[in-house]
């Protein structure tokens, strides 16, 4: 995966991009302290380029979706 939603989502932004990385560093750092609306940023920006990365690998859009909704429950205060 190269590629997330910027925060608005409308639009991809490269992962190496150095604002775009001290963004996301930032709501990291918010949701490993419980922080649940720094989670949903982070999961906004990056579920539909691992929905896309998903369907890919399993040619099949329903088991995709079911990985992406498993992967999204790994979250700091559901485990």
């Amino acid at each position: 995966m190269r590629e997330a939603l910027a925060p608005g989502g409308d639009s991809l932004v490269d992962y190496k991009d150095p604002t775009w990385l001290a963004e996301e560093r930032q709501w990291c750092e918010r949701a490993k302290r419980g922080d649940q609306r720094a989670f949903a940023q982070i999961y906004r920006a990056f579920a539909k380029p691992l929905y896309g990365s998903l369907v890919a690998k399993t040619k099949n859009p329903a088991v995709a979706e079911e990985c992406r909704l498993r992967k999204s429950k790994l979250c700091p205060w559901t485990t």
